[in-house]
């Protein structure tokens, strides 16, 4: 029988323990002074490890730390190991426009998600693959051109008016009501409407639907897995520990998936009177060989994405309206000197409206609905951002909170 004995046991601990340390303090002095990064300022902290990056991202503070990093910093920080984010405005149109002499900078892994992503269907959000998402593009263009929002008018006005009479009922309590839920739920039953080909009535009913509910839920698990892409060996540890739990969320939005591509599938063999978004898709579903199942990835992931974002602007708007009389007399005169009567505002006829445009732009300043930035990745070679040589592998992005 093979006996180990204590000393030997305790040679190969030590032995163990030292070569963690060993390893630690390697990785601690090559992101800090050898790292192809490393001549960018940022906290010594954030060079050397993700777990600072990681705790304001799921506190729900990452923007507002990426502000005061830039007004510490400078333009360019360095905010993690391999993670540099930027802010002047030149460092936009490099990271995410489009040149003929320079290589694209693809989407992060941050993308990596999405509906139907689990079982190999790419959305026009969560693709990463340049030529793809390019078709994609191609064949959506359709459905957000000004013709197809002319003719989606109808759809958009009835859900306002709803949402008008909902919220002239709810003032009436003595206790007010919530504001940015009933916006969020205008916001959903609108984008439903649009691209699912049916509303999803939380005017109606006055609450979330069910579909809603684990969709934004979703968006919490996205949060998680962003993070534990930066710890791998952390990820597998939960994977075994959180196993149940784990099996639970994914068959949550597995019948959130399920749900969708049932009421895609109901709209495609429904009559073709109503014009939405999918009335365009559909148009290009046979020329560009679409499956049932992407046009539901697409459609999720852009309810999921117009929905929220819209609510928060909005409600951003109303926010600062109320804070500033003298805006909001202003474009009060400017739209009442514009329509005469209720039933003459439409998309269209807003659009002379120079005031009101200028809130808008002004709160989605103040206050981006989606305020991260939106991770690329520096192609082979490297390439020039905002006037500095930037090492390929690099995560980027353009800080969007001023």
């Amino acid at each position: 029988m093979f006996v180990i004995s204590m000393s030997l046991l305790r040679s190969l601990t030590w032995a163990v323990i030292g070569s963690i340390i060993i390893y630690c303090a390697y990785r601690v002095i090559y992101n800090a002074w050898i790292h192809p990064l490393s001549k960018f300022p940022g906290p010594i902290l954030c060079k050397v490890t993700n777990v600072p990056y990681a705790a304001w991202f799921l506190g729900g503070r990452q923007p507002y730390k990426m502000t005061e990093l830039h007004a510490q910093y400078g333009p360019i920080v360095r905010v993690s190991p391999d993670e540099l984010s930027f802010n002047s405005a030149q460092s936009w149109q490099d990271i995410y426009g489009h040149r003929a002499d320079r290589k694209i900078l693809v989407k992060g892994r941050f993308y990596d998600g999405g509906s139907y992503a689990g079982i190999g269907t790419k959305s026009i959000v969560s693709e990463r693959d340049p030529s793809i998402h390019r078709q994609m593009r191609s064949y959506l263009a359709g459905a957000f051109s000004d013709r197809s929002f002319k003719e989606q008018q109808g759809l958009i006005s009835m859900n306002v008016d709803r949402f008008i009479e909902l919220a002239g009922l709810k003032s009436e309590l003595p206790a007010g009501f919530d504001v940015v839920a009933l916006l969020e739920m205008l916001t959903f039953d609108i984008t439903g409407d649009l691209a699912f080909g049916q509303s999803f009535n939380c005017l109606r009913d006055d609450q979330y639907h069910p579909w809603i509910s684990i969709s934004l839920g979703a968006l919490a698990q996205g949060a998680l897995v962003e993070v534990f892409n930066r710890f791998p060996t952390i990820a597998k540890l939960c994977k075994v520990v959180l196993r149940h739990k784990i099996e639970m969320m994914t068959a949550d939005t597995r019948k959130n998936e399920y749900l969708a591509l049932d009421i895609i599938k109901r709209r495609i063999l429904a009559d073709g009177t109503r014009s939405d978004f999918l009335t365009r898709i559909l148009d290009e579903r046979d020329k560009s060989a679409i499956s049932d199942r992407q046009i539901a990835a697409h459609a999720s992931d852009l309810v999921v994405a117009g929905s929220d974002t819209s609510a928060t602007a909005l409600a951003t708007c109303l926010h600062y309206l109320l804070r500033d009389d003298a805006v909001m007399a202003k474009l009060t005169t400017e739209v009442r000197q514009s329509f005469a009567q209720y039933d003459e505002i439409s998309n269209t006829a807003t659009v002379p409206l120079k005031y009101l445009g200028a809130v808008i732009e002004e709160a989605l300043r103040i206050y981006p609905p989606l305020p991260l930035g939106l991770p690329r990745i520096v192609p082979e070679g490297g390439a020039i951002i905002d006037g500095c040589f930037i090492p390929q592998g690099a995560r980027i992005y353009r800080q969007l909170v001023p």
